[in-house]
């Protein structure tokens, strides 16, 4: 009876703190057997090269989802509401490049982050399937043959329409045992003392904030835009196939420098200094770091 009570503890604790766990990386695919055969299966098999690779070193790019079955895409909760929608040709062609829009910003992220010598191997691998080039060139011109042939073929369509979702993250089980609710109450308490500690200063008036070291404000560069001009320009803005205003480069800028925000800082030393956030270079596992002679803006128009 004991052995039990303590196994029902255990599993209810592991359930209390959301215990997850990350897949273990899949096989690297026989690049032997896969040299034979036509261009659109090395293609897919460069593509499950990258992923085993990125699985192994731990630098898995977590921004997109990945569509089961079509390494070369990816795809956030919007572009999944558009899987049963009625898509003209254009709709249909603006979609797929996002969700490969989606997997290139995420294949870039990770290769940057794989250790050289994994990158060596990526790339020696590309090469024994006859794939020449950079490994983000030799996806980006797999991903746009592979795209272009999902596109052109409805039965493929048809199957990618039933595999672009993403994952509610909820659990069946701590819903019906009522683990939500109960872990709820915890979370709650802390989060308020941690409002009560670190957010009242945000209250204060800026004259009564102590200073114990240098006010420096952090923000972009650009000189801020009138809201009525920016108004005009949505307005005016090309749509996409899915509807999407369509901006040019010096539009997004002008857009993040009305919205973006102006951080002023008290800086008392270098833990107090934002900076670029970059993974070290290690054949182990990477280790996080801040590189704070430089403070970077980064924008995403959403």
């Amino acid at each position: 009876m004991r052995g039990w009570a303590t196994a029902l503890v255990a599993g209810l604790a592991c359930g209390a703190t959301a215990c997850t766990s990350v897949p273990p990386p899949g096989p690297a695919p026989d690049l032997t057997a896969l040299a034979e055969e036509p261009l659109e299966d090395r293609c897919v098999g460069a593509f499950q090269l990258a992923d085993h690779h990125t699985a192994i070193a731990g630098v898995r790019d977590a921004e997109a989802v990945r569509v089961a079955g079509h390494p070369y895409l990816r795809t956030d909760r919007f572009l999944a509401s558009f899987r049963d929608a009625r898509l003209d040709e254009a709709g249909i062609r603006d979609w797929i490049a996002e969700l490969r829009r989606l997997d290139r910003e995420g294949r870039a992220v990770e290769i940057a982050n794989l250790p050289a010598s994994r990158r060596s191997d990526l790339a020696e691998g590309f090469l024994r399937l006859d794939l020449d080039g950079p490994p983000a060139d030799v996806l980006e011109r797999c991903g746009a043959l592979l795209a272009e042939t999902t596109r052109t073929d409805p039965a493929a369509m048809a199957a990618l329409r039933t595999r672009v979702a993403v994952p509610d993250n909820y659990s069946t089980a701590r819903r019906i045992f009522g683990l939500y609710p109960l872990t709820a109450v915890g979370a709650v308490t802390g989060y308020d003392a941690w409002k009560r500690e670190h957010l009242a200063v945000f209250y204060m008036d800026p004259e009564d904030i102590p200073v114990s070291g240098d006010l420096i404000a952090y923000g972009p560069n650009a000189a801020p835009v009138d809201a009525g001009e920016i108004r005009a320009l949505v307005a005016r803005a090309p749509r996409n196939g899915l509807g999407m205003p369509v901006f040019t480069e010096a539009e997004r800028a002008r857009l993040f420098a009305l919205y973006a925000p102006v951080f002023e800082i008290n800086v008392a030393g270098d833990f107090d200094r934002p900076g670029i956030p970059f993974l070290t270079a290690s054949d182990r596992a990477p280790l996080p770091a801040v590189r704070t002679e430089d403070a970077e803006v980064y924008g995403r128009l959403e």
